[in-house]
């Protein structure tokens, strides 16, 4: 899935759903195991975003399982079945499934439309060579009352060299079908100060959006404590949707009374592209209450950055840090430092004024920096509550993220500054 820079991804643990901590099981029993987790970003969920095995007893499901996609504004509900099996003396593994989800919106930037989803899917993984490899295979399927049906696949093999170190070698097919928003918008819009219309409208003929890439990790437990792992990537982008800067000039109308002209942009399939790049990471669980975790993230955005229309603004260098203390029963604290990297002349190189002309992206994009904290608290006197406090952009009450050269907003950077916002949820 490719998202607009300007967009945060975010989630949160909310709740076991079924089997809670401490459950204990016979040997070849099995269970399903569902956690419910809470999208608190700006960014939809959907084919890219995985949840990802990280350390601790390992159960032979697969590695990764996919997240499909949230959208704020659309109410949803979702059935989901999950088996989990063992079979040929736990040398095979699998997870088999289905799920049906129906979007439908009443209301907003669009009125009356809706879709419905139904998947299937399964995960399987098999050991062999006295468990020094490991294959693994995921298949998915959805059929979109919208787009018909969409398949995605994820398959790996992992030699496991010695008790600290595997590498793995994986290749995925993913998909983002058009949201009801790209697909129906309806929205018209007065440029302030300006005898400017600009009308939003949806594309009904949006093809599907993929991704195929191909990966290397190797993964490395330096001590009981510490895991590191390096990842070499290469995705490969096909039909982006995204919007066109500059509308479609060949629906332009001139209003001679009021003299005010009007012009129309909707959701369009972009282009094609691709990158390639390096991924460090590294975890560190310095107690049983505090782990601290470290990324950088090299990406050549190069051909990303030149799909014509609306920006998507990959940068080339990115760092993370995040620390995760859980104080006490009742009080967790969870902090998140991330820099980006300024943009440099091999980015953005056709104008978005003139084809030969200036980028106004890529002249006005600078290296920055945002800290972000959240406080979790459940009190012991009320089961189930847990509340929580989240400041983002903490020291930075003016923070720009993103420029991007827009002749509605003549030429504006997107400012977020600082945001604190809180809530509380109440599992029973």
């Amino acid at each position: 899935i490719v998202l607009p820079a300007n967009c945060e991804s975010k989630a949160r643990f909310v709740t076991d759903v079924t089997v809670d901590d401490g459950t204990q099981f016979g040997p070849g029993a099995t269970f399903d195991k569902v956690w419910r987790l809470r999208n608190e970003g700006t960014c939809p969920w959907g084919p890219g975003y995985t949840i990802r095995f990280l350390n601790g007893d390992f159960f032979g499901v697969a590695q990764s399982v996919p997240l499909v996609e949230l959208t704020n504004t659309d109410e949803t509900y979702d059935i989901a079945v999950q088996f989990v099996g063992s079979t040929m003396q736990d040398k095979f593994k699998y997870v088999l499934g289905g799920e049906f989800r129906n979007i439908e919106n009443d209301g907003g930037l669009v009125l009356n439309e809706s879709k419905h989803i139904a998947s299937l899917f399964g995960n399987f993984v098999y050991k062999f060579a006295g468990d020094k490899w490991q294959l693994g295979a995921g298949l998915r399927g959805d059929d979109d009352s919208m787009t018909d049906v969409d398949i995605g696949y994820t398959s790996s093999l992992t030699y496991f060299i010695n008790n600290t170190d595997n590498i793995r070698a994986t290749a995925r097919r993913a998909f983002r079908t058009p949201s009801l928003f790209e697909l129906f918008s309806q929205v018209d819009l007065n440029v302030p100060n300006k005898n400017q219309r600009v009308r939003f409208r949806g594309n009904k003929e949006l093809d599907v959006e993929e991704i195929d890439s191909f990966d290397i990790t190797w993964t490395k437990q330096l001590t009981d404590n510490v895991q590191t792992s390096v990842e070499f990537f290469f995705e490969d982008y096909t039909a982006i949707i995204g919007n066109p800067d500059s509308g479609l000039l060949d629906d332009v109308f001139l209003d001679p009374i009021t003299n005010t002209f009007t012009t129309t942009t909707s959701f369009q399939n972009l282009g094609d592209a691709d990158s390639i790049g390096l991924q460090l990471s590294a975890v560190w669980l310095i107690t049983d209450k505090l782990k601290v975790s470290a990324g950088y993230r090299y990406t050549d955005p190069e051909d990303l950055n030149a799909i014509s229309g609306e920006t998507f603004f990959t940068p080339e260098n990115k760092f993370t840090l995040n620390a995760n203390w859980q104080v006490n029963e009742q009080w967790k604290v969870v902090t998140d430092i991330r820099y980006v990297d300024e943009t440099d002349p091999e980015e953005f190189t056709t104008g978005n004024v003139a084809v030969n002309g200036p980028n106004f992206t890529r002249d006005n994009q600078t290296d920055y920096s945002s800290v972000n904290l959240a406080i979790h608290y459940s009190p012991t006197s009320f089961e189930g509550l847990k509340l929580y406090l989240v400041a983002d952009n903490l020291f930075d009450d003016t923070h720009v993220e993103y420029y991007e050269f827009d002749t509605v907003l003549n030429a504006a950077g997107e400012e977020f500054g600082r945001e604190v916002w809180g809530g509380a949820s109440w599992s029973f």
